[in-house]
């Protein structure tokens, strides 16, 4: 009788499930062009999955977090496109669908093909480093035409000192990308190394000053509230180690002098130097500031919702030009911080998805020091200018929601 290879044939439901992750890992690759930041492939999918959501065991109060959510967005939209066209707001209900589109597939691929998903990981994030290499080394345009109209940013990046783009449109959202990755892999498979690794490719690569800032600050918080700092100091040892190797190694192949690379060591010298002057940098200004003006403003605005409405927000960013002076921009589409835009946006309706959110996170108490700061780093990533419609850091989230829920196979490890 002859032989027959047995292949495994997946469900459809495992197809978009993956559909919606792999998209997930790539958010910023463009196949047709829609003239936005973040891709929507992922949500599609996602939207795809919904019909197969309400037999994924994702615990109760997740659910009713993300469905509450998507409830505020869609009310907050129908608010606003009764004063103005549909397209304006769209772009930010985008991000109130992204987290319950994306949440379900990542959990359901995570507990039912967790092999699967560890591999799709590392070999997605080995891709975004190896591009970053070789734009670093060789080629600084090298596969950029895969994100579209930004594209033609990444010679300019490059010659500038503000690292590589890899498969993202700017080099921030290439670091916070991999600092999410890190938190991913460590997740799927509690590698630490690899992890950590993953993550300071955000620094080493992107030369992200964002990204230094908030693995510091992760750092920070974890030093700060558990006790075994040997366990902490043995591990960072490790991973300094190899940060300064992967330096000497740029430094050996690159002219750093020529291409100012170290414009991140700068904008950190100069912070310590003389805190007041880093307002005179338009990035920091914009994100820093920014980050200060909605905190601001959601305080004197007592969480009132300011809505979904462009026009609106068109509006009132030239009032807050005036009022704060010191501001040399203000984004078109709103504040740079994930978290603090929906809580302007929602206002004391999107306090208790925020709430949920921070109660979850207490559940990296289980985990050693190093995966704190991964996991951590990830969740602190949204409170600088990364959107809620990057799918990204839901997939993550819904990692991390398997990996810390009662059927998950974790404590095996642990």
């Amino acid at each position: 009788m002859p032989f027959k290879a047995k292949f495994y044939k997946p469900s459809i439901k495992e197809c978009i499930a993956a559909l919606a992750c792999i998209f997930s890992l790539f958010p910023f690759i463009t196949i047709i062009d829609f003239g936005t930041y973040t891709q929507p492939y992922a949500l599609l999918a996602g939207i795809a999955f919904l019909p197969f959501i309400f037999n994924i065991r994702i615990d109760f109060l997740s659910a009713v977090a993300l469905s509450w959510l998507l409830f505020i967005g869609v009310t907050l939209y129908f608010f606003a496109i009764a004063t103005e066209p549909l397209i304006g707001p769209l772009k930010y209900l985008v991000a109130y669908l992204t987290p319950l589109c994306i949440v379900f597939p990542s959990f359901y691929l995570c507990r039912h093909n967790a092999l699967f998903f560890r591999k799709l990981v590392t070999w997605s994030a080995s891709i975004w480093i190896i591009v970053g290499i070789v734009q670093i080394t060789i080629y600084p345009s090298f596969l950029s035409f895969l994100v579209g109209s930004w594209s033609s940013a990444a010679d300019v990046v490059v010659a500038s000192g503000r690292g590589v783009i890899s498969l993202a449109p700017e080099p921030t959202a290439f670091g916070f990308h991999m600092i999410i990755m890190g938190a991913i892999y460590y997740l799927v498979s509690l590698d630490i190394r690899k992890g950590v690794i993953f993550s300071l490719s955000s620094i080493i690569l992107a030369l992200s000053a964002s990204s230094l800032l908030v693995l510091s600050l992760a750092l920070l918080i974890v030093m700060t509230t558990q006790l075994k700092i040997k366990v902490l100091a043995k591990n960072l040892f490790f991973s300094l180690g190899i940060m300064i190797m992967l330096i000497l190694v740029a430094r050996y192949f690159l002219d750093l002098e020529s291409m100012e690379i170290f414009r991140i060591y700068d904008i950190v010298l100069i912070g310590l130097d003389s805190p007041e002057l880093l307002l005179s940098d338009s990035s920091v200004n914009a994100r820093l500031g920014g980050i200060y003006i909605a905190g601001a403003e959601i305080i004197d605005r007592s969480l009132v919702p300011f809505g979904l409405s462009l026009n609106d927000w068109l509006i009132e960013r030239e009032i807050l030009l005036g009022k704060y002076p010191f501001i040399i921009a203000l984004s078109l589409s709103g504040f740079p911080s994930g978290y603090l835009i929906h809580l302007y946006q929602g206002g004391i309706l999107f306090v208790p998805f925020l709430l949920y959110m921070i109660k979850k996170s207490g559940s990296i108490i289980v985990f050693g020091s190093i995966g704190r700061c991964l996991i951590l780093s990830a969740i602190l990533v949204p409170v600088f200018q990364y959107s809620f419609a990057t799918p990204t850091f839901w997939l993550f989230w819904g990692v991390f929601l398997e990996r810390i829920s009662k059927g998950s196979n974790l404590g095996k490890y642990l």
